[in-house]
């Protein structure tokens, strides 16, 4: 609960900065059909060019948006979010095209990172309870993962396209309103429930270069940047193409999509916190193992929609709690094997290495998906159990 409401500034800003991401990434190729009146395979071919190079900018600007914040400071850091989130928007609103629509895409995936690496930089650098404050953020993540979608899917449905454009400006201005006060209020009441001092690290730190390449050369660090590329073209296979072969293949409301991926997004807010809570209980590759399990059995069941949409819809979930258990997880991990001065680097490239192995599997899902429109999930599905099989193989105690 103190944890809660020390870090609860940086929530309102990670929440509605995964919000307005997660909602435009999981219904943009539906607006883009509904606005534009384009066919199916249009569609796809036009969604996987947008996404790949948002994806692309996105793991280029990883590390940069690290250091950004470093230098600026957290604050300063978050608000420049808010701004260039407000840009994206605007051009998006007045302006059409494709390359419009990479721009504006782009910059959103590119802002992203800012809230990103300010939230888990301020972790990083806290001296208490990071496993359970990096699963609050990973929470956030969940939470603006769950309300995105949701919502701006219902717009979809109710409104004209545009009109999702809209309501995420007007929730921007409201979120960076509720940031600016409570970081005025939340002070005040943290020394009414608690006689330590706040610890809310958003200054500026300095950045260490040398310090960062030594960890380039630790087994531990380079093993956990390999997955976090492994998962990111896990979960690229399956998310891009998710929404458009529901739609398409299984004939499924686009609200029902909309709420299937909101819900998908619970899993970050029930296992995150759960999964930081007990990593000092358990051990971290332990948690590993059983997350990779859960990404090949995922990857393995949501290919048979057709049977059953049962199976297409618990096969989402079960990749979102495996996600959300292996990422808390992993961080944690590396923030207590890397120092303070140099995580930025580090997380932001295991982060970059993420994005860029999603950028990999959107650029190939249009060739899939002619080839066979599951075999998208096959290729997933393979993926992960190479990934498993290789977590078994290199399994070992923690570095102390």
């Amino acid at each position: 609960m103190i944890s809660f409401v020390e870090l609860s500034p940086i929530l309102i800003s990670y929440v509605l900065g995964f919000f307005v991401f997660r909602g435009f990434y999981a219904n943009f190729p539906i607006y883009l059909q509904l606005k534009t009146g384009l066919s199916e395979n249009e569609i796809v071919n036009y969604w996987s060019i947008i996404s790949t190079v948002a994806l692309f900018m996105g793991g280029i600007s990883r590390i940069p948006a690290g250091i950004i914040s470093d230098r600026i400071g957290r604050l300063k850091a978050i608000f420049l979010g808010y701004i260039l989130y407000l840009f994206a928007l605007f051009i998006l609103f007045i302006y059409e095209g494709l390359f419009i629509y990479i721009l504006s895409i782009s910059i959103l995936r590119m802002t992203l990172n800012l809230f990103a690496m300010s939230g888990r930089g301020i972790v990083a650098a806290s001296e208490r309870e990071k496993g359970f404050k990096n699963g609050l953020l990973s929470s956030m993540v969940g939470f603006g993962g769950l309300l995105g979608p949701l919502l701006l899917s219902l717009s979809l449905d109710r409104f004209d396209p545009d009109f999702m454009i809209t309501i995420t400006v007007f929730l921007i201005l409201v979120d960076a309103f509720i940031f600016l006060i409570s970081l005025k209020i939340v002070p005040i009441i943290f020394s009414k429930i608690c006689t330590r001092e706040m610890e809310l690290p958003m200054e500026r730190v300095h950045r260490g270069k040398s310090e960062a390449l030594k960890y380039f050369k630790n087994k531990e660090v380079i093993k956990s940047i390999s997955l976090f590329f492994s998962s990111g073209i896990v979960y690229g296979l399956i998310t891009v193409i998710y929404t458009i072969y529901g739609y398409n293949v299984l004939k499924m409301d686009v609200v029902l999509l909309g709420l299937i991926v909101g819900l998908g997004a619970l899993s970050n807010i029930i296992i995150a916190p759960i999964t930081g809570m007990l990593y000092m209980r358990f051990r971290d590759e332990n948690i590993r193992v059983i997350a990779w399990f859960g990404l090949v059995f995922a990857t393995f069941i949501v290919g048979f929609g057709r049977i059953s949409t049962s199976f297409f819809i618990a096969g989402y979930f079960i990749m979102g709690f495996s996600n959300a258990m292996f990422f808390t997880m992993e961080i944690t991990r590396l923030g207590r094997i890397v120092n303070k001065e140099a995580f930025s680097v580090i997380f932001g490239t295991a982060t970059t290495l993420v994005i860029i192995g999603s950028a990999i599997a959107s650029s190939v899902t249009k060739f899939l998906y002619q080839i066979h429109t599951e075999a998208t999930f096959y290729t997933a599905f393979i993926i992960a159990s190479i990934t498993f099989t290789l977590v078994i193989i290199t399994y070992k105690k923690p570095v102390d």
